[in-house]
């Protein structure tokens, strides 16, 4: 029906298709639905609805003196587990472990020794992880010691701004690499640099400060196995691999884990 005027009048004709997408997108049911929507109607009451349930929580904080909130972080994690199907090497690191292995790492000595802010890196980070749960273990640290040297809260609080924004991630995958913005903005660090790029390429076009031998902390977990993966990669940059040299076939290549 929308289509039989094409000829006559091709600008109602784009209206009317342009409203049955309209109807398709908004009148049905999706995740914040609290009523059965299918049609304009119920449409608007359901969001009369989701209004009143906003205003009932706008007054409430979910974050601490510290800026910071584990349930966010948590409720975030619950969902990325359920919604993001994970394949072709794309496995998240469980929490515990990421705590466990930042844990690990001499972030005292980090702080302590070095006169700047220590410049961090996770070049395959997936949903961020890493990025954040180091975040979280460096404020502290950092905290104590210029609490110590007599800085104000409001110093503090710039230091550790400036903390976040020398922590970089790399991932290839664009949908994960959205993930992990909005990973870092519901740990409250939004500071945290996120590069859509592939972490084996020696050019990052969007953050040109991201160079080898520049950085003083390196944790990862990079992908494994995954098939035909140097076909994505410029010549140059197979080059400066020297495990180049042992693959006869790019197509079937697929030790992603040895190149990172």
């Amino acid at each position: 029906n929308s289509l039989r005027f094409i000829k006559q009048n091709p600008d109602a004709t784009q209206k009317a298709v342009w409203n049955l997408f309209i109807q398709q997108k908004f009148f049905t049911n999706n995740d914040f639905s609290l009523i059965d929507v299918h049609n304009e109607k119920l449409f608007y009451q359901n969001a009369e609805i989701l209004l009143k349930i906003l205003r009932m929580w706008q007054d409430y904080q979910l974050i601490d003196s510290q800026g910071s909130n584990q349930f966010l972080g948590d409720m975030f994690e619950f969902f990325l587990d359920q919604g993001v199907k994970q394949s072709e090497g794309q496995f998240f690191t469980p929490m515990p472990i990421c705590r466990f292995l930042i844990q690990s790492l001499p972030l005292v000595e980090q702080i302590t020794e070095l006169p700047a802010p220590p410049k961090a890196i996770d070049y395959a980070c997936g949903s961020g992880h890493f990025l954040n749960e180091l975040a979280l273990q460096l404020a502290p640290i950092i905290t104590q010691k210029l609490e110590k040297a007599g800085l104000e809260e409001h110093q503090i609080e710039q230091a550790l701004s400036e903390q976040r924004s020398k922590i970089y991630g790399i991932e290839k995958e664009y949908r994960l690499s959205k993930i992990s913005k909005v990973s870092a903005f519901m740990y409250q660090q939004p500071e945290i640099q996120l590069a859509y790029a592939d972490g084996l390429s020696q050019h990052i076009p969007e953050h040109p400060e991201i160079k080898n031998g520049s950085f003083n902390i390196l944790v990862a977990n990079p992908p494994y196995a995954v098939k035909g993966f140097l076909e994505t990669l410029s010549d140059e940059d197979r080059a400066h691999y020297t495990l180049s040299d042992n693959v006869k076939d790019l197509a079937t290549a697929s030790s992603t884990e040895n190149f990172f």
